[in-house]
């Protein structure tokens, strides 16, 4: 079964996901396609307001360049600029093309990491680690700290919970225009497992690279992280050689990561906000793309000069909330979607 029959036979909105009820229902489709643009404007402004903070704490820590607000402000100027660069060039010479230079400067920095060790610690790590999450599983999924509550369910499981069902209506969208006409089997493989390993190594690397040195008093990180949370990753580096070419390449590849949010983010806003973009494979007007892009970064410098964190965090609860409800009624009309295309006789798929 290929995305293309679900895809194709639907107008680009996400109105359009919940059934022909909602989408012929004009004044109700326009609410939700308006929710959904807000929820991806402050879903990514969130990442880019978060990266501009690491990406400060990273410069003063590699080269003593003082923590200001108008230090953030040139940071997310530079970004979008990139960001801007990149989604004008479009799909496949900007947006591609960036995000293939991260994945190359990841591997690479993940590879160092792990070959400096302590590697055998961090194999068996590995191994303890997704044998406790495969046991834990249901449990953590439904913990809700009503016996004991502390801040960790606000400030994890609210806030984050929430950022991610913000990104829901800019991931599905640009996921699904990259996978137009590959097979739902690919798309389950391509969009949940590979990243799912990925982001396990990742964090199984990083995060016990950062164990070892608490366990074995090798560096004061733990209290680092308690203390200021975004110099962290920098920190890490410090026992080991090379620290400051490791934490130069992690700041460029914090940049290009936040760049390629940036982008991605002004394209699927453009699409969604464009009147005339019907099909999922068309490129919004450039005017459009560009005016998200800067719009993109005057929001995040707002929010930082509004309240910082607590700011970026209360944006994202509240536009995150409502999308999260919608979710469910796309959800519904999917699976409806599933069984007619099932149902519906087999078409040429050009993937050309």
């Amino acid at each position: 079964m290929h995305l293309l029959h679900i895809i194709k036979k639907l107008p680009f909105r996400v109105s359009s996901l919940l059934g022909e009820r909602v989408s012929s229902n004009k004044p109700l489709a326009v609410l939700i396609d308006v929710i959904a643009i807000l929820t991806t404007v402050f879903g990514v402004t969130t990442s880019l307001g978060l990266g501009t903070v690491q990406i400060s704490a990273g410069m003063a820590h590699i080269f003593g360049i003082e923590e200001t607000f108008t230090n953030k402000v040139y940071i997310i100027i530079f970004i979008t600029l990139l960001g801007l660069t990149s989604v004008s060039l479009g799909l496949n010479a900007g947006i591609k093309k960036l995000s293939q230079l991260n994945m190359i400067i990841a591997t690479g920095l993940l590879l160092l990491v792990f070959i400096l060790g302590p590697t055998i610690f961090i194999v068996n790590a590995l191994v303890q680690n997704f044998g406790a999450y495969l046991n834990t599983i249901l449990q953590s999924a439904t913990w809700t700290e009503v016996y004991d509550p502390t801040s960790w369910q606000n400030g994890w499981t609210l806030f984050y919970f929430t950022w991610w069902f913000s990104w829901a209506p800019f991931v599905s969208l640009f996921i699904a225009r990259i996978s137009y006409g590959r097979t739902v089997k690919e798309f389950i493989v391509g969009v949940l497992f590979v990243p799912s390993l990925i982001v396990f190594l990742w964090m199984g690397v990083f995060g016990n690279a950062a164990i070892y040195q608490v366990i074995s008093n090798t560096s004061d990180i733990s209290q680092v992280v308690a203390n200021n949370l975004p110099v962290a990753l920098f920190t890490l580096y410090d026992v080991y050689p090379f620290a400051q070419p490791l934490s130069i390449v992690s700041l460029i590849l914090i940049i290009t990561f936040f760049v390629t949010s940036s982008d991605s983010g002004a394209l699927v806003a453009s699409m969604l906000s464009s009147k005339d973009q019907t099909d999922i494979n068309d490129d919004s007007p450039m005017i459009s793309r560009v005016t998200w892009a800067v719009l993109l970064g005057i929001v995040a410098a707002v929010l930082l000069y509004a309240g910082g964190l607590t700011a970026l965090q209360t944006s994202v609860v509240i536009t995150g909330v409502p999308f999260a409800i919608i979710m469910v009624f796309a959800c519904k009309n999917l699976l409806k979607g599933l069984e007619e295309s099932e149902d519906s006789p087999p078409r040429h798929i050009n993937t050309d």
